[in-house]
């Protein structure tokens, strides 16, 4: 059996009928990744491209990013806090 590929993503959800799981992405993860994009259009506008397009749909990072569905988990601790706040 192979061992099941690791997919970051806002929110740790099940892939259902494939062999990989999501992982929540931590702050940290979330930096490395901006850092990524930046560095990536650094070196296309070195390179003379006057543009780049992030593709963000259909499963990809950034569309996860922009999906109520992918960022509930993070949503429901934002709720949870926010009911907290109010009792006292």
């Amino acid at each position: 059996m192979t061992k099941p590929e690791v997919v970051y993503a806002p929110s740790s959800l099940p892939i259902p009928n494939q062999n990989r799981y999501s992982k929540e992405m931590t702050k940290e993860d979330i930096i490395r990744i901006e850092n990524y994009f930046a560095e990536a259009a650094l070196r296309a506008k070195k390179a003379g491209f006057d543009f780049v397009e992030i593709h963000a749909a259909h499963f990809y990072l950034v569309s996860e990013f922009l999906s109520p569905k992918y960022i509930i988990k993070e949503l429901m601790n934002m709720v949870e806090t926010m009911k907290t706040e109010q009792d006292f």
